[in-house]
């Protein structure tokens, strides 16, 4: 019976947040294999990017676009737009664990966490 209040009390106030593993810091919380393609932020700012990545969600269903928080606002609309545009789904995420200058990340909305 404590075990089972102690539960209830874990839940309750809410499971502590898991570190993320070497992976995950890198890939703005996903794993690598999650990943379709990833973009540097120098290169989110070239229309060259641009244009790909509305290729690619262009032809491609259930896709996520996931931008880095630390990007500027007006970078990361430019993405946003693209994605409604094509009625893909996006979401901007910031974690202080994330490593390295990855801005952008494509998943399958399938490999939502």
């Amino acid at each position: 019976m404590d075990e089972r209040k102690s539960l209830v009390e874990s839940v309750l106030k809410g499971a502590e947040r898991m570190p993320l593993n070497q992976e995950r810091k890198l890939f703005l919380g996903y794993e690598r294999s999650d990943v379709i393609i990833s973009y540097d932020r120098a290169s989110l700012h070239s229309k060259e990017t641009l244009k790909e990545v509305e290729n690619i969600i262009g032809q491609k269903r259930n896709l996520k676009l996931i931008c880095n928080g630390t990007n500027s606002p007006e970078l990361n609309m430019k993405y946003i737009q693209l994605a409604s545009r094509h009625q893909q789904s996006f979401s901007i995420v910031t974690d202080e664990e994330f490593e390295g200058d990855v801005g952008l990340v494509i998943i399958q909305s399938s490999s939502l966490q």
